[in-house]
């Protein structure tokens, strides 16, 4: 694999995670302040967390976001390959 295609499956999961989270928000009816209040951080570390180029989203902090929307994330292997 080269490095564009790292960076592409990078992003790809990336997006997917924040999908999640944005889905299960809208679905409970949880605005990213609330969602800010339940993690005890600012609006605008959801809203980076949530923007299109996050820093740091790291599992830890899915994690926490999972916990406290109490939703389960799972991570299936999927062949790049068809």
């Amino acid at each position: 694999m080269n490095e564009f295609e790292l960076g592409l499956a990078e992003e790809e999961l990336i997006a997917d995670v924040q999908m999640f989270i944005i889905n299960n928000m809208q679905e409970q009816g949880i605005t990213r302040s609330e969602l800010a209040k339940r993690l005890d951080v600012s609006k605008s570390a959801v809203s980076q967390m949530l923007s299109l180029e996050p820093q740091n989203l790291s599992l830890r902090k899915v994690a926490r976001v999972c916990a406290v929307l109490d939703a389960k994330i799972s991570i299936a292997r999927q062949s790049l390959v068809d």
